[in-house]
């Protein structure tokens, strides 16, 4: 067999291998949890945004993969990166994912209409915490 055919080969199972497939999973759940928004690179070199719907897994022994909104099927792990949030979006994002809501990306709402909901929310906690006492 051709020398460069086989570190072709060599460098292919290298990089298929199921310990370190495993491990980029595990890096990218423990980092970013279900409903991070992403850029996703499509088969037709557009980029998409969009969020995570999974974590991250390897499927069949041979791909790191994660599935995301929107799209069907999913996507290598390699072909994604994530977006960064505005501090407050990130902050907001945290407490509705900490309260058992839909996050503010998930929902793809305008920062304004999100202030609003959170006013009102705080306005209901005021006044029932004036009933309680």
């Amino acid at each position: 067999m051709d020398p460069r055919r086989e570190q072709e080969i060599s460098a292919q199972q290298r990089k298929n291998n199921p310990d370190r497939l495993q491990k980029l999973c595990d890096d990218f759940n423990s980092r970013y949890p279900v409903g991070t928004p992403v850029a996703v690179l499509q088969d037709g070199g557009n980029v998409r945004e969009t969020i995570t719907t999974a974590e991250a897994q390897v499927l069949s022994g041979h791909s790191a993969v994660i599935w995301l909104k929107g799209i069907s099927g999913c996507y290598l792990l390699e072909r994604v990166s994530v977006r960064e949030l505005p501090p407050a979006v990130a902050q907001a994002d945290a407490l509705l994912r900490a309260a058992g809501f839909a996050t503010y990306t998930e929902q793809k709402i305008d920062l304004e209409t999100l202030r609003d909901a959170m006013a009102r929310q705080q306005a209901r906690l005021d006044k029932l915490a004036k009933e309680l006492a």
